[in-house]
């Protein structure tokens, strides 16, 4: 059967009331922003650039280096559809959940997630779903 059009995409199906304020690791910068992110259990409150097999909390989706007052912060969105990396080398496919693949970037998880999935593979990119 033929699609007409492009179909439905999940990509950018966003629920702000999902989004939360973290500080943010120190290795953290604007070029982040996009990237999966992962919890720093080195402090309170605080978020990472999902790190090697890492699970995967959200997206950080803002970005603020607050220098005068010593510290970044950041919006993590943790519902919603949102375009992720793939990591160099790695194969993601539909209906898999990912981890964290080092730097924001993500793999395929070794067995199925309840908190996440990808709904859409695009070149070096997935969509994931984060529940």
């Amino acid at each position: 059967m033929a699609q007409i059009g492009m179909g439905v995409t999940l990509l950018g199906v966003d629920h702000p009331e999902f989004g939360y304020t973290y500080n943010l690791a120190a290795a953290t910068a604007k070029t982040h922003v996009g990237r999966a992110v992962s919890v720093d259990t080195s402090a309170a409150n605080t978020m990472k650039p999902a790190a090697d097999g890492e699970t995967v909390r959200g997206v950080l989706f803002t970005f603020e280096d607050r220098v005068s007052e010593g510290v970044k912060v950041g919006t993590v969105r943790h519902k919603g559809g949102y375009r992720v990396p793939i990591a160099a080398g790695q194969e993601v496919t539909v209906g898999q959940s990912v981890v964290g693949a080092g730097d924001g970037t993500v793999k395929a998880a070794a067995s199925p997630l309840p908190h996440n999935f990808v709904a859409e593979v695009g070149n070096g990119y997935a969509v994931v779903v984060f529940l």
